[in-house]
């Protein structure tokens, strides 16, 4: 059963799972997902590299530095955007939570919002997520007997909203540093914030709502940050978006000696 459901300009094509073959699952208001893809669809007609093919034409064409420029200014562009909400917003906002899966680019981004940021006249401080792991012998297990680092009781929350909310309040207040090879927390560096500076906060639970539940949401602004667009091998064949990410993964691991991926 395939049924094309009106959508916007277009129709979407839905398709049954395969637990109940004779059932349609209604179809998700996913309005920012369908506007991201739009926008990265704008993208590659701008570019001329609607497919797979399309790029191995303009690198024979001796166009790479041009695509590469030319995206890095569309990134830029958006991060920019993204800055400027942000600016908009600074009466109440004080903490951006930048959240996405492994491999996403969640540090490359925080750090150019950084730089937008600055050149807006907002200064960030930049909070690290994983120095506020709980010890080695508090870490929760899997169903493997494994430690789960991606599992939200890994953190100590409370310490972290509570070294928040003293940060947003204006107090002076020691933070974590996590000892990885110890598996242990240790006093880290003592900060003050300055007035109405701003908090950057990245790590895979950053749209979690037990992250932070105690702190009003109006002081907080989540950004989620992953690869879901693709580049089709042509028209009808698509490309998933994480075998890019895999293949990255893998190259690393190469370059590194690493025989595995692993978390901390």
């Amino acid at each position: 059963m395939v049924c094309p459901y009106p959508h916007g300009e277009g129709f979407a094509l839905r398709f049954p799972r395969r637990q109940a073959p004779n059932e349609l699952p209604p179809l998700p208001d996913s309005k920012k997902l369908l506007a991201t893809f739009r926008q990265y669809n704008s993208w590659l007609v701008r570019l001329g590299i609607e497919n797979v093919g399309a790029l191995n034409n303009a690198i024979q064409d001796h166009r790479t530095a041009e695509i590469i420029l030319v995206s890095e200014a569309l990134h830029e562009h958006r991060i920019a955007e993204i800055a400027s909400r942000i600016l908009e917003a600074t009466r109440d906002l004080r903490i951006v939570l930048i959240a996405g899966p492994s491999s996403s680019g969640k540090t490359t981004f925080s750090k150019r919002l950084a730089v937008q940021l600055l050149a807006q006249g907002i200064s960030p401080f930049p909070l690290e997520l994983d120095n506020y792991f709980k010890d080695r012998e508090h870490t929760p297990r899997d169903e493997k007997g494994e430690y789960d680092f991606e599992s939200l009781e890994a953190l100590d929350t409370h310490r972290l909203q509570a070294d928040l909310q003293r940060m947003i309040a204006g107090e002076e207040i020691q933070l974590p540093r996590f000892n990885f090879r110890l598996g242990i927390s240790e006093p880290g560096e003592v900060v003050r914030l300055e007035k109405d500076q701003l908090v950057i906060l990245e790590g895979i639970h950053g749209l979690n709502p037990g992250l932070l539940p105690d702190i009003s949401q109006n002081k907080t602004l989540r950004i989620y940050v992953s690869c879901l667009t693709q580049l089709n091998l042509d028209r009808t064949t698509g490309f998933p978006p994480r075998t890019p990410v895999s293949c990255a993964g893998l190259s690393e691991m190469r370059a590194t000696g690493d025989t595995a991926l692993s978390r901390p």
